[in-house]
This record gives C-alpha cells, structure tokens and sequence, in this order.
C-alpha cells in the first residue's frame, strides 16, 4: 500500500507519522500532522485521537470526502464538525446538513460550499431556517427559480432577496459592467451584511448604516432587502447608478 506522495520524501513522511503518533508534547504532533498525506491515517487520528486539537488540525487536513462527511454529520465536537464542512463539496451532503442540521453556523456554512444546482434550489425553497434560506437564494442564478420564491416565500426578506438576485441576473444576462457585477457578488460573501438583514437590526440601526454608505452595490442591495419602509427608501436617495434605479423602480411597480 502506498501512504507516501511525491510531495515529501517516504523518509520525511515515516518521521511525521513517528511524531504525529508518538511525540509527548501536543504541539510538535499537530505540527506534524500539518505535514502528513495519508489519507487514511488523517481519518484514524480525526475521528479517533484524544487530543481535540490534534484531531481539528487533522481534519483540516483531509480531503476524503466520505470520511469528512461523516465527522461533519457524526462527530460530537462541533468545531471539528465545522471544519470538516468547510472541506466537503458533495452537493448532496452539504444540502442535508444546510436544511437539517441543529447548529446555525453548520447550516450556513454548508450553503456557502452549494454550487448552483438541484441541491442549492432545494434549500432555497424548503430550508425551514429563514436565514438558510436567505443564504441560498443570493447564490441562485435561475430566474424561474428566482421568481417563484420573490412571489411565495413566507418571509419577506428572502422574497427581497430573491428580486435583487433577479435584477443581478438581468445585470448579468445584459452584459452591464463586469466590474460592478464583481462588487455585488464580493458584497453577498460578507456575513455582516447577512446579519444586519436577518438578525432584524433596529431601524435606527439601519438608518445609520445607510447614512455611511457610498457604495452603489450595498444601497442597491439596503433598497431591496432592508426590512423597514424608510430604511429602503433612504437607500433609494442615495442611489446615483440609473441602471439600478430603473430597475428597482421597474420591480417595485410589479
């Protein structure tokens, strides 16, 4: 059986696996564990090793995907479970732990590794958490999809999301500005800007962040989503690209 790749000597390699098994101060194991690229050793130290630490670094590590879907499903340590999550690609798996699992940070992680496809359209209409939900129709790029749950989500906010997504994908689909396109797709990654939406911020809240904004991308985004009446319109005020003003001015007439 071959445990060894090209990447480091069998020698180097018969030296990390000594100290990640053997060494008797914790740091130089997770130090050598950094190192080690049998995949099945990984899994026996991530699943099985006393030291939390040592079993995290390990799982970091991995790139099996069974086994990483097993710690993330499984697993009782939910850092661990969490990284092992950020490493798992299998559409499949990473919808069921989006929709069903017990902690919110797995859920949402899960959707940020959905690519557009069967299992993120899944989770956009049938998560029951409205933020998972939320998280998902920012990634959709179907319009059918799209329109379907701007007009029958039960939470406003997705619904509001789902027209900002359909307006990107008409931005998209219209050949507007590459480099505008870039900004609003950077914007939807940053948690903050979810949190402020879902988390209901007060309407103050809200006003002062839309007093500080400047960029086109976020006031398109406030006007659409933002859940106060006056929130949305102080964004609309601000808004200085006649594209998206046409837009937006063309949805809120629907």
């Amino acid at each position: 059986m071959e445990f060894f790749d090209d990447s480091t000597s069998d020698k180097e390699q018969a030296e990390f696996v000594h100290v990640a098994r053997e060494a008797t101060h914790w740091m130089h194991r997770i130090d050598a564990v950094k190192n080690l690229t049998d995949q099945s050793l990984l899994a026996d130290i991530a699943k099985n090793d006393s030291n939390c630490f040592i079993r995290l670094e390990a799982v970091k590590v991995l790139t099996d995907q069974c086994v990483l879907a097993d710690i993330a499903i499984n697993d009782e340590d939910l850092d661990i479970r969490k990284a092992a999550v950020k490493n798992l690609t299998v559409q499949s798996v990473l919808a069921d732990i989006a929709k069903n699992d017990e902690d919110n940070d797995m859920r949402l992680t899960a959707v940020e590794n959905l690519t557009e496809g069967d299992e993120l359209t899944d989770v956009a209409k049938n998560a029951e958490d409205d933020a998972v939900r939320f998280a998902a129709v920012i990634k959709l790029t179907n319009w059918y999809v799209l329109n379907g749950i701007a007009k029958n989500d039960i939470d406003c906010r997705v619904r509001r999301a789902a027209v900002f997504r359909n307006i990107l994908v008409d931005v998209e689909q219209n050949g507007w500005s590459k480099e505008l396109i870039h900004s609003y797709k950077g914007t939807f990654k940053e948690r903050d800007i979810l949190a402020l939406i879902m988390n209901d911020a007060g309407n103050s809240t809200c006003m002062a962040v839309v007093e500080k904004l400047t960029d086109q991308c976020l006031l398109a985004y406030v006007a659409i989503c933002a859940p106060y009446a006056n929130v949305r319109d102080a964004a609309v005020e601000k808004l200085t690209d006649q594209r998206l003003i046409a837009a937006i001015a063309k949805n809120a007439e629907k």
